[in-house]
């Protein structure tokens, strides 16, 4: 698993495990792609940057909001992951509401 080659990465001396673990989360970039039902967008509240899914679909009264934090314990992860885009697009759309997903910064990092 990722988890053993991080702490045999780590063992040898090459880089930080969450160095390694974080890697992941790259691999899994997704580009904020809008489609029929959701306009996907990057852009940042106060220097922090998020993703908004916005639902297409017309409404008489306002949109409600969802404000979603990834998982993965304040130290890896990224809202732009394929899996975190894949929920935050269904929910959107679900639920008539805007989706604003957050990626927040990282420890050990910051």
């Amino acid at each position: 698993s990722l988890n053993h080659v991080a702490t045999i990465v780590e063992k040898l001396g090459l880089a930080h495990f969450m160095d390694v673990m974080n890697l992941y989360t790259i691999a899994e970039y997704k580009a904020p792609t809008s489609d029929e039902k959701v306009i996907v967008t990057d852009t940042d509240f106060s220097h922090v940057p998020v993703r908004l899914y916005i639902p297409i679909k017309k409404s008489d009264v306002l949109k409600r909001a969802v404000i979603f934090i990834h998982g993965g314990g304040w130290c890896m992860g990224s809202a732009t992951m394929k899996s975190y885009d894949l929920l935050s697009r269904w929910t959107s759309e679900r639920l008539s509401a805007v989706v604003v997903s957050v990626d927040y910064r990282l420890a050990p990092k910051y």
